[in-house]
């Protein structure tokens, strides 16, 4: 995800433009905002985008929306690990609810917790379990889908409350696919349109003004490009909000939100786009001092460098020797001082800070510090030799190759200050900035280095680098892999870890296979990508974010 760069002297300059006018009204029309009485509390969130299509989201920042006015079985806290919400309890090996059975299959059992209840006053059953799952794995609604649908041998509803889940192998995040709330739908309200009207089903208008889910917050009001207003839900599962309602703006504008904040128009960022640069961060907060930027764990995204293995123009790429030597020869922690303002860290492993058992996955990893005398070393034990400031083959012929990455953001600047370490260590490196709509074919043929955002949850870890997931022809060029390294052993760790389900057993397996990719310097990090937030002083009881969302916790936010 590319950094929103915001010059902050700018934003400053229009807030003083600005201070002096009344406050904006929700998308900046007075004449439409509903105005609450003074006993009653309100928080104004702001989310950087135009407009919103839908309530009801799969990824980005629909995600903070549909936690506000929907709930899931589960949802997963600060350290990502799952809580229960509308269920009872998360199955666990432990609690006799995620069962391994001796042919190899699975069952988990998730119970409604009593008294849960829709928007509108109809209990929550396993009714709506079912049909949400019946949707979600629609192969006719592919945005909806999920790859653990592949696992999924049949789901049953055993009472009013509970229901059983077949599997028909290991899947290790069945506790957490079923925990979304996409998956638990009205099914009251939605099954006869789904019946009789799919192929309009995206733009039903209960995905949007007529939505009814079981959240801490339920629809009032929602002006398409301009705002949203909510209202504390008193049935919530988890207890009625302490904050009586929520208006969430739609500001398209970096500029504009950031002023917004600053005048103190807004209290609170939601949405997964950062809101500044994190190198302008420390100037914007002496800019605010109602107010703090709040940088959290990486949620799922870090930076690194992916070496072509199936068709390099720089065979040597293949050599886990050349790997290490690139990345010894470069400064990771100057590159996060300077690209991130010193807030995030030297991405060692793939998986992010925020997986509950990082501090075990990340004790297996090889770390290459900033080493330029062992970079040559291993150079020269390739039988390279420094020439007339470069380093060449026997045959006098220069150590060049390509690096490609995306124009601008982090991404951007990342490869373009590596690339200039590495010249100074002697390489004959050529930036290449690639176009916005470059086919994938070129991306996943790329002949040298490519510079990319890599997600880093536990199914990004398996995606990234599995043989299955490398993008050739075969397969259209879909997939994740983007060195395309396709190695048996490292396919063997990861089907293993894939496999587990006792939780000290898998963080076992994965630590193996962190240390596998990074003593063959498969994985080659620049940086984690810290998650900012912009939070008022009068706000309390806010977590700036957990591991999937901003707006888990939404019930226990209060005002000073």
């Amino acid at each position: 995800m590319a950094w929103r760069t915001a010059g902050v002297s700018v934003l400053i300059a229009f807030l003083l433009g600005t201070a002096c006018a009344p406050s904006p009204a929700p998308g900046g029309d007075s004449s439409s905002a509903v105005r609450p009485t003074a006993e009653r509390k309100r928080i104004t969130a702001a989310l950087l985008t135009g407009d919103l299509t839908t309530l009801l989201g799969t990824s980005g920042a629909e995600d903070d929306i549909e936690y506000l006015v929907h709930a899931g079985l589960a949802q997963l806290d600060l350290k990502g690990a799952p809580q229960p919400q509308i269920a009872e309890s998360v199955p666990s090996v432990e609690n006799g609810l995620w069962k391994v059975l001796p042919d190899g299959r699975m069952e988990t059992t998730w119970k409604i917790r009593s008294g849960a209840r829709w928007h509108d006053g109809t209990p929550v059953t396993a009714q709506d379990l079912a049909f949400g799952t019946r949707l979600a794995g629609d192969p006719e609604l592919p945005y909806r889908t999920d790859p653990g649908w592949a696992s999924v041998d049949d789901v049953t509803v055993v009472d009013a409350t509970t229901v059983t889940i077949r599997w028909k192998g290991i899947y290790i995040l069945a506790d957490r696919m079923f925990g979304r709330p996409y998956q638990l739908l009205p099914r009251h309200l939605l099954e006869r349109s789904y019946e009789q009207d799919k192929e309009r089903f995206e733009i039903w208008p209960y995905w949007t003004s007529e939505f009814v889910g079981a959240g801490p917050f339920k629809v009032r009001e929602l002006v398409r490009g301009s705002y949203l207003l909510l209202d504390a839900f008193d049935g919530y599962a988890l207890g009625r909000p302490k904050v009586d309602e929520v208006e969430l703006r739609f500001i398209p504008d970096v500029n504009t939100l950031s002023a917004n904040i600053l005048a103190g128009a807004v209290d609170f960022t939601i949405g997964n786009p950062n809101t500044v640069a994190p190198d302008e961060v420390a100037q914007l907060q002496e800019s605010w001092p109602h107010g703090k930027v709040v940088v959290t764990n990486p949620i799922s995204d870090n930076y690194g460098m992916f070496a072509q293995q199936l068709n390099p123009s720089f065979p040597a790429l293949r050599d886990a020797r050349f790997r290490k030597a690139l990345l010894y020869a470069l400064d990771r922690e100057a590159m996060n001082q300077a690209i991130m303002g010193g807030l995030s860290s030297v991405s060692h492993t793939h998986a992010v800070p925020a997986l509950p058992d990082f501090e075990q996955i990340q004790a297996g990893a090889v770390r290459y510090g900033y080493d330029p005398r062992r970079s040559a070393e291993l150079l020269e034990e390739m039988g390279y030799r420094r020439g007339s400031g470069f380093w060449e083959d026997a045959a006098g012929r220069r150590v060049a190759f390509e690096h490609w990455s995306p124009a601008g953001g982090v991404q951007g600047r990342s490869a373009l200050v590596a690339t200039d370490f590495w010249k100074v260590a002697g390489l004959d490196v050529q930036h290449v900035t690639l176009g916005p709509r470059i086919e994938a074919s070129a991306r996943a043929e790329h002949p040298g280095v490519l510079t990319s955002s890599a997600g880093g949850d536990y199914s990004a870890i398996w995606r990234y680098f599995h043989s299955s997931f490398s993008p050739v022809r075969e397969n259209g060029y879909a997939g994740s892999n983007r060195g395309r390294f396709m190695l048996q052993q490292q396919d063997a760790l990861l089907e293993h870890w894939y496999s587990t389900v006792p939780q000290q057993e898998r963080t076992q397996a994965l630590r193996e296979v962190t240390r596998f990719q990074t003593e063959q310097a498969i994985w080659m990090g620049y940086m984690y990508n810290p998650q900012l937030s912009m939070i008022s002083n009068r706000l309390r009881d806010v977590a700036p974010s957990s591991y999937s969302n901003k707006t888990f916790d939404a019930h226990l936010w209060d005002i000073v």
